[in-house]
């Protein structure tokens, strides 16, 4: 926690002097948003932390996805087209996983496939991946406590090596049967797109990442939060993103910048254009610290019922997809950033009492 309020202090003395230094036309307007959106995770993580450290993993978890499940109509512009793409999908999913939080693999694969079923009935292509991932974690995670003797390297772990490298053939079959039709004709439409404009599926799927990598070239240290695109910004951004000419203006980025701000669909790059290298820096570090708990949960469950290890590994997935692919959501930050607070004190606890039972042994 610590070192996010330091980092967070940092990205704001560093805007203030990019500002500064740049001279530009500034929105107070923008700038106040990004800044209250940034002290709204740091708010909610506080409280999601104390939550689960009075009210344990199930009940903390089940009421900050009930917050979530009634805010999504108001807060997100496009529910009325998909309710489950747009609001529902996670909360749903781990309330459900809330209330049987005490049950077993069974139980927890259950609940992932039904979700993983609507995903796919409601054109959420992402989503889908996310759970195929978050079931492949939770298939190959021990039952009970680990092993109490010599620690085993995360590298080390071929449980882990074995889900990364079935999380890569899971992508590549739906990416196969999205492009064959099976997965509906707006996936297949999508996909197809996105394999003539760009060659691949990530970088068409997700133009805004080529924006901000030709943007990034030119303002490596970001724009500052409150900075107004110029003109030549937006004929950069939109060069860039790999879709037909005709449909470049009508992109996330370039309505952003007409409207006067940057928006990457992404909350790392958000957090770069924003706050700099220093937002950057914060991204990245809650990137790594939710895939080293995932990994840690995949060869150790730490004597969690399979749930409840189901639960944590889809908070996992979910918002590291959210921090490379998707606009910053406060509140599924708010509760990553807590449930890691709250693992690392567990793992740590755990790692006593284990060292301690060792020594008695002896």
């Amino acid at each position: 926690m610590k070192i996010y309020a330091a980092l967070c202090l940092a990205a704001g003395a560093q805007t203030l002097l990019q500002i500064s230094l740049l001279g530009r036309e500034f929105d107070l307007r923008v700038a106040l948003s990004r800044s209250i959106e940034i002290s709204a995770i740091f708010g909610f993580t506080i409280v999601v932390y104390y939550c689960l450290k009075r009210y344990g993993l199930r009940w903390a978890v089940a009421h900050a996805a009930v917050g979530m499940l009634v805010a999504a109509p108001l807060v997100s512009t496009r529910f009325s087209e998909n309710p489950w793409k747009f609001g529902f999908a996670f909360p749903l999913t781990l309330i459900v996983m809330a209330i049987f939080a005490g049950r077993g693999k069974f139980v927890a694969l259950t609940i992932l496939s039904a979700s993983f079923a609507l995903g796919i009935i409601n054109d959420y292509r992402s989503w889908s991946l996310v759970v195929v991932i978050a079931m492949l974690a939770l298939a190959v995670s021990p039952r009970g406590e680990g092993p109490s003797g010599a620690r085993v390297s995360i590298i080390q772990s071929r449980r882990l090596w074995g889900v990364l490298i079935a999380s890569g053939v899971a992508a590549w079959l739906l990416l196969r049967l999205a492009t064959s039709g099976m997965l509906g004709e707006y996936a297949q439409r999508r996909i197809s797109a996105s394999l003539i404009y760009a060659g691949d599926p990530v970088s068409g799927s997700r133009p805004e990442w080529s924006a901000a990598i030709e943007l990034m070239r030119g303002q490596p240290f970001g724009y500052g939060t409150g900075i107004v695109p110029n003109g030549e910004e937006l004929l950069t951004a939109t060069s860039a993103m790999p879709v037909p000419d005709a449909l470049k203006l009508q992109t996330n980025v370039a309505s952003a910048m007409l409207e006067g701000r940057f928006e990457f669909h992404s909350a790392l790059w958000n957090a770069w254009s924003s706050f700099g290298v220093i937002g950057a820096i914060i991204g990245l570090v809650s990137l790594f610290t939710l895939a080293g708990m995932g990994a840690r949960i995949v060869r150790d469950s730490y004597g969690l019922p399979m749930v409840a290890v189901g639960m944590l590994l889809l908070i996992c997935v979910a918002v590291i997809w959210d921090i490379l692919f998707s606009p910053t959501h406060v509140q599924e930050l708010g509760l990553a950033l807590g449930v890691v607070g709250y693992f690392a004190d567990m793992h740590k606890e755990t790692v006593r009492r284990r060292s301690r039972r060792l020594s008695l042994s002896k």
